[in-house]
């Protein structure tokens, strides 16, 4: 089953896609309190994280893979969002500060290649922040929600490929220890499952989200296609 546009947006509509989104939402805003004057990229699936960084004169945008679809976004005012092709970001190098990748990695068929152009439009001192599902969660394990799709990651995993494609991570962090169950009993338990899992059961969140920075001293990668142009990105 390829988990498409409509599949998260049903997902995030649902009790338990809003419980998950609230934990991950404090996850981000945990690592990046205020983004005020960044230039901010989400990619894969970040609709229900950017809104939180959304004002009308900050630099706030999302690009969806074409595989994946796309839905019209914000839902008031100009739209702040484009498909593209995941291997070939239409941006200027050096041109983002920040870049959140959710519902990304873990169903692309070329990670480097998409860390590479990460890498690429990133200026200096941009940080990249991926949140993919955790291998040894229940909920990598469960195909009825999207962290039950594509390739789960260890942190170990995730924090060897960002330095294999020349980040240097520097802030981890886990969430997501409730049950992946619609269960008002389940979800009633939330509040006491992310205090043990916190404690004792780190390995076993729902995500791992590791925050890191481009090592500008390892040159630039080399392009190994042309780059398409920017779409027109309305409202940004």
């Amino acid at each position: 089953m390829t988990y498409d546009v409509i599949n998260f947006c049903e997902f995030y509509s649902t009790p338990l896609g809003q419980a998950a989104g609230h934990q991950i939402q404090s996850c981000i805003r945990q690592i990046w309190p205020d983004l005020t004057g960044q230039t901010i990229l989400g990619l894969g699936y970040p609709l229900p994280y950017l809104d939180f960084y959304l004002k009308p004169s900050e630099c706030v945008f999302a690009f969806m893979p074409a595989q994946q679809g796309v839905v019209l976004w914000p839902d008031i005012g100009l739209p702040r969002i484009a498909l593209t092709e995941e291997g070939s970001l239409p941006l200027p190098d050096q041109s983002v500060d920040r870049i959140l990748m959710i519902h990304t990695l873990e169903h692309t068929e070329q990670p480097r290649q998409l860390l590479r152009e990460a890498w690429r439009i990133l200026t200096g001192q941009g940080r990249l922040l991926i949140i993919v599902p955790n291998r040894r969660s229940m909920w990598a394990h469960l195909d009825s929600t999207p962290f039950g799709h594509g390739q789960p990651y260890t942190m170990t995993q995730i924090t060897t490929l960002l330095k294999s494609n020349l980040f240097t991570p520097v802030a981890t962090k886990r969430a997501l220890y409730m049950v992946p169950s619609q269960s008002r009993l389940m979800m009633a338990c939330t509040p006491f499952l992310d205090k043990i899992g916190n404690q004792v059961l780190q390995k076993f969140s729902g995500i791992v989200c590791v925050e890191a920075m481009k090592q500008v001293y390892a040159g630039t990668p080399i392009r190994t296609r042309k780059h398409a142009p920017a779409p027109s990105l309305v409202g940004v």
